[in-house]
């Protein structure tokens, strides 16, 4: 047998905190946008170990197209497309 849970919460954080302050959570997605804290996203991660939807690490690469086509040439696919939402 197999049983799906789907929990939906917002929960409003000051990224200027230290992460220790951060609100616990058991699961973690985290989608970049400007001035979103990517490295304290990674230390809090490190420090309560959630399972993380996505790589923190490779975020860092896809902010720098230079280093996207370096992924791109090594083998790693990516979407042929995006879907924008306005």
């Amino acid at each position: 047998m197999h049983v799906s849970l789907l929990f939906y919460c917002i929960i409003v954080i000051n990224v200027q905190e230290p992460v220790e302050n951060w609100p616990l959570c058991d699961c973690l997605i985290s989608f970049h946008c400007k001035g979103f804290p990517l490295e304290k996203a990674v230390m809090y991660t490190e420090l309560r170990r959630p399972f993380v939807i996505n790589d923190l690490y490779m975020q860092y690469k896809l902010q720098n197209r230079y280093k996207d086509w370096c992924c791109i040439l090594a083998g790693f696919s990516f979407s042929d497309y995006i879907v924008r939402v306005t």
